[in-house]
């Protein structure tokens, strides 16, 4: 500074402007640290919260299971004392909740299933067609508890000694574990997308973990065999006239960005993101119906024909001059735009198939002392 105020033949007011934005250049710096540090705070303090209300909701769910008192009086006490909301959310199960100060619910979900020690997909998810009146989704059953149902099978045939403990809240977690696990090397592999990508016919070789994004080119098929399961840690983009064939979990979102072709779904998909069409899709068959299992939104946007199976937050077709015929179930609370005549129940579904489809036959509760059964969910939003 005191060089540059002795530099002879420079004006005071140029002198002057110097100073002024050095000021001016440190102050933004303090600023943007200091607002870097607000941030990570109040991120600290948001996890922090969570913790703390996943902590007393588990806490709860333990008490009631325990104790399987289910009357108003008694639920209205075990809500006062551990600072929670307990709600019916329908009859045999309830809602345990609690607000974050930033206005987020984290909750989770408590299903009695009587004397049965486990809840049957076939019987209460896959018999229906999910319009019928008379059904209502158990929201017990989620995408995470699907998936982690059938891992624990998966695992204990590809990979016995593992041992897998499972109890995840959601499919992000899950990635987590199977990223952790390629370290080892003993069971998935970490690959890039081009080990995908490069191939003229892209075809798993391996238990492979894809790090990235992947996008199957015009006229290519991704073929999973039997026996693999692919994760890609990223977005799945299908372009005109490809096919994926196998099962597969991915972490972001999936697109049929197909035009005016057919796009072919003979697979089961796993996702965390958004799953969308933007025009055409050929569904699955009686053999081998399609299975999109989301924790967020199933769209639509023009025609689908064939067998599937989808459960998601929200199911939607777009109203313009869509074309969809639909022998399965779509499964979610809330509908757009699904006429009762798109879609029928398939009835030829076989149980004994569905492991090859990476979809469980039952996801198992916990015994209570009075040999009821309960089944819940892990806290989430």
């Amino acid at each position: 500074m005191r060089k540059i105020m002795n530099c002879q033949g420079m004006a005071l007011p140029v002198v002057l402007g110097i100073v002024i934005f050095l000021i001016a250049s440190v102050m933004v710096m303090l600023s943007f640290v200091i607002y870097q540090s607000t941030l990570i705070e109040a991120d600290f303090e948001y996890k922090e919260d969570y913790i703390n209300a996943a902590t007393e909701i588990e806490a709860t769910l333990d008490i009631l299971v325990e104790n399987e008192d289910f009357s108003s009086g008694y639920l209205a006490g075990v809500s006062t004392y551990m600072g929670v909301d307990i709600s019916t959310y329908s009859e045999n199960t309830w809602m345990i909740s609690k607000t974050l100060e930033n206005g987020r619910l984290v909750r989770s979900y408590l299903s009695s299933l009587g004397e049965s020690t486990s809840l049957t997909l076939m019987d209460n998810l896959f018999a229906y067609d999910g319009l019928e009146s008379n059904f209502t989704l158990n929201p017990v059953i989620t995408p995470a508890a699907m998936l982690d149902a059938h891992l624990k099978q998966f695992f204990t045939n590809t990979f016995p000694s593992i041992n897998y403990t499972g109890g995840f809240a959601s499919i992000a977690s899950i990635f987590t574990y199977i990223d952790s696990l390629t370290a080892s090397h003993t069971s998935y592999l970490k690959v890039s997308p081009t080990v995908l990508t490069s191939q003229s016919n892209p075809t798993v070789t391996g238990h492979w973990y894809v790090d990235g994004n992947v996008t199957i080119g015009d006229n290519k098929n991704l073929t999973i065999p039997a026996g693999y399961l692919l994760f890609i840690n990223g977005s799945l983009t299908m372009k005109k006239s490809s096919t994926i064939s196998g099962n597969l979990v991915v972490s972001g979102n999936v697109s049929i960005a197909a035009k005016k072709t057919y796009p072919t779904l003979s697979c089961t998909i796993y996702t965390s993101g958004f799953f969308a069409t933007n025009d055409y899709a050929n569904l699955g068959t009686a053999l081998r119906p399609t299975f999109v299992i989301s924790e967020r939104e199933i769209t639509f946007n023009k025609t689908a024909i064939g067998y599937g199976f989808f459960l998601g937050t929200r199911f939607s077709v777009d109203q313009r001059g869509t074309n969809i015929n639909i022998i399965g179930g779509a499964y979610a609370p809330v509908y757009a735009f699904l006429d009762s005549n798109e879609i029928q129940p398939f009835t030829g579904l076989d149980v004994n198939k569905l492991y090859s489809y990476a979809i469980p036959s039952e996801l198992s509760g916990t015994g209570g002392s009075s040999g009821t059964t309960y089944l819940y969910t892990k806290p989430t939003y």
